[in-house]
C-alpha cells in the first residue's frame, strides 16, 4: 500500500500525516489511451481530527470513489491551482458536479498536485517533479492528439 504526505491546514501548514493512497487512472475517449495514478482521498478534517461522520463522503469528507460510472473530467488551467482536471458525471446535468459511490453531490472536485490539505479534491500522489513529467505531460500529450474529440474518462478506486 502506497502512502502520500497530507497536511492539517492549507499552503503545507500543521502537522503532518502519511494516509493510504487510492489507484486511479485517466483514459482518454475515443483512443482509449490510459495513465495510471495514485491520489490520496482523505480531507484533512477526516485524518488530523478524526471527524468521521455517518456520511463519511459529505460535505467535507473524503472524495468518494467513482461508483458504477467513471467520472469524466475537463481540463482546467485558471487560478492559482494551475493544470488540473475538473471532475463530473453525466447523469449530475453540468460539468462540476459529481456524486459517484455517495449520496451526497459534490461540486467542483479536482484532481490536481497536492501535499497539502484537502476538503475533498483527489490529489495526485508523489512530488511535483513527478507530477509535472509523468500526470501533466500524459495529460497534455493525448489532448493534443485528440483535440476534436478528447473526453477524459476517470476511475477511482473503492476503499
Amino acid at each position: 500500500m502506497r502512502k502520500a504526505l497530507l497536511y492539517e491546514l492549507p499552503r503545507k501548514q500543521g502537522r503532518r500525516k502519511f494516509v493510504r493512497t487510492y489507484a486511479a487512472f485517466a483514459q482518454l475517449l475515443p483512443s482509449g489511451e490510459r495513465f495510471n495514478f495514485a491520489v490520496v482521498r482523505d480531507s484533512s478534517d477526516h485524518a488530523f481530527r478524526e471527524i468521521m461522520p455517518e456520511n463519511p463522503f459529505g460535505e467535507k469528507g473524503e472524495c468518494p470513489a467513482s461508483g458504477d460510472l467513471p467520472y469524466f473530467g475537463r481540463i482546467r488551467e485558471d487560478g492559482p491551482v494551475g493544470f488540473r482536471i475538473q471532475l463530473y458525471e453525466e447523469k449530475c446535468g453540468n460539468d462540476y458536479t459529481i456524486i459517484g459511490a455517495s449520496e451526497t453531490p459534490r461540486q467542483n472536485i479536482q484532481i490536481h498536485f497536492g501535499a497539502a490539505a484537502t476538503y475533498g479534491c483527489l490529489m495526485v500522489a508523489g512530488r511535483r517533479r513527478e507530477y509535472n513529467t509523468g500526470f501533466e505531460r500524459w495529460m497534455r500529450a493525448m489532448l493534443e492528439r485528440d483535440l476534436d474529440e478528447g473526453m477524459i474518462r476517470i476511475i477511482v478506486e473503492p476503499r
